[in-house]
């Protein structure tokens, strides 16, 4: 799991769901939980990768335990119990703080359902059913809130993406109904990364091939094979230009645009030989890639103001 980094502390879950509370300058450990054990769970099959979520004074942690114990707060200062809620076994998919319907929100992807937790003490406030087994139909993709009463959800194994309206009825409880749902021919199978939002408009990897939808509709704008193709790589908006980090190892920029795919330019990072499945990061001009095997950092005036890009620019990153 990606760690979080808050107020001077780095927050871990690792992969075996060990979560550590360490000071950032340091490394000293201030605190340790070994949820599985202390919660009684097993892991999922892939291991644990949903990142830690700050909310509020507590660290929120998606354990997956049963009875009560599926996503658990901990008190950012000493690591104890806030509270837990929920009894469904987790995904891989992190969780997110939302505000919806007039309520925030805690929201996450988990087996067979997606599950709305209070922010305030945990309580569950609504689920919808959306298919997942972490060993044979694993969910990956985090739960995208779009507006005040929206929600986006994707996923691959040929299930497809579908759009939620969250509600409440007179009585003040939730109602959650599709406004479209994956169909025979499916949109958006996102197997190992997120998408994104743009004018109305979703981005992302359905399997290997970069795809354009309709947010309204769900309907297939375009979607575009590539030679080396993206594999199950990582994607990353900044400005008007789409990131993509593929699965070989290329740093591929494209032109966000609903009406065709356009490649701005592309460059070797990895070698072809590693698999590359981690999120890219931009902090300032600089552009922080890693694999299992590899990190790099590079430079880019291009990626710093892309909304001036230079279609005429055939260097656009350099090795840092």
């Amino acid at each position: 799991a990606t760690p979080t980094i808050h107020e001077g502390r780095v927050f871990t879950q690792g992969a075996t769901g060990i979560v550590n509370c360490l000071d950032a300058r340091s490394g000293e450990l201030h605190w340790s939980h070994d949820t599985l054990a202390e919660n009684n769970t097993t892991n999922i099959m892939w291991g644990k990768s949903c990142s830690p979520l700050v909310v509020d004074d507590w660290i929120v942690i998606s354990v997956g335990a049963s009875e009560d114990r599926s996503l658990i707060a901990y008190e950012i200062e000493t690591g104890e119990v806030a509270w837990s809620a929920g009894s469904h076994r987790s995904s891989y998919a992190s969780p997110v703080l939302t505000e919806l319907a007039g309520e925030r929100q805690i929201l996450v992807v988990n087996e067979n359902f997606v599950t709305a937790h209070s922010a305030s003490d945990g309580s569950v406030l609504w689920e919808h059913p959306w298919p997942g087994s972490s060993g044979s139909n694993a969910t990956c993709s985090q739960p995208v809130p779009l507006s005040s009463d929206r929600l986006f959800l994707s996923k691959g194994y040929s299930i497809g993406s579908s759009l939620l309206q969250i509600e409440k009825d007179a009585q003040g409880e939730f109602l959650v109904k599709p406004r479209w749902s994956p169909a025979v021919k499916p949109v958006m199978k996102t197997k190992m990364g997120n998408v994104l939002v743009r004018d109305g408009y979703v981005y992302g990897l359905d399997g290997v091939m970069l795809q354009c939808i309709d947010l309204e509709t769900g309907k297939k704008q375009w979607k575009k094979r590539r030679r080396p193709d993206f594999g199950h790589g990582q994607i990353l908006l900044v400005g008007d230009v789409i990131l993509i980090l593929t699965e070989q190892g290329e740093a591929v920029l494209v032109e966000v645009s609903p009406k065709r795919y356009q490649e701005l330019t592309s460059m070797r990072v990895f070698s072809e030989d590693q698999i590359t499945w981690n999120n890219p990061v931009l902090v300032g001009r600089f552009l922080l890639v890693r694999n299992a095997e590899e990190a790099a950092c590079m430079s880019s005036k291009a990626l710093l103001r892309c909304n001036e890009y230079d279609r005429s620019s055939t260097r656009l990153m350099s090795s840092g």
